[in-house]
């Protein structure tokens, strides 16, 4: 590991993780990605199917598992008054507009319009 690796890692420890599950998607038909439901497990909604929009979920869980504070909500717009206001940065977890729902049914690296961002905010320690 390099030691710019390693800094990136030490000061966005929950987005090293999130990008470890790059390549997660939901499952067509009647089965459920287990990891998906496994997201949903640290929200309040404890959703039981991967169609349920999870990206809220999904931010929960990384967050949680690097250590910091989350709004246990499955819902996106929960992340608006979360944690600390920023500008946009690596890292930062910016609160976009709906637009139907999950953004490709899977975790990936994926751009979007300035438009369409609503906050951004810098995740807490818990």
């Amino acid at each position: 590991m390099t030691t710019e690796q390693e800094h990136d890692e030490a000061l966005t420890p929950w987005l090293t993780i999130a990008k470890k599950e790059r390549g997660v998607k939901e499952v067509v038909g009647m089965n459920d990605n287990p990891r998906i439901i496994e997201y949903h497990s640290v929200t309040t909604l404890r959703g039981t199917e991967d169609e349920i929009p999870w990206c809220s979920s999904f931010v929960c869980w990384c967050l949680q598992q690097a250590g910091y504070k989350h709004t246990k909500s499955a819902a996106a717009k929960s992340y608006l008054d979360y944690g600390l206001p920023c500008d946009m940065a690596i890292g930062s977890i910016a609160v976009l507009t709906r637009k139907g729902g999950n953004q490709s049914d899977q975790v990936k690296t994926q751009q979007y319009p300035l438009s369409r961002v609503q906050a951004t905010r810098w995740p807490v320690k818990a």
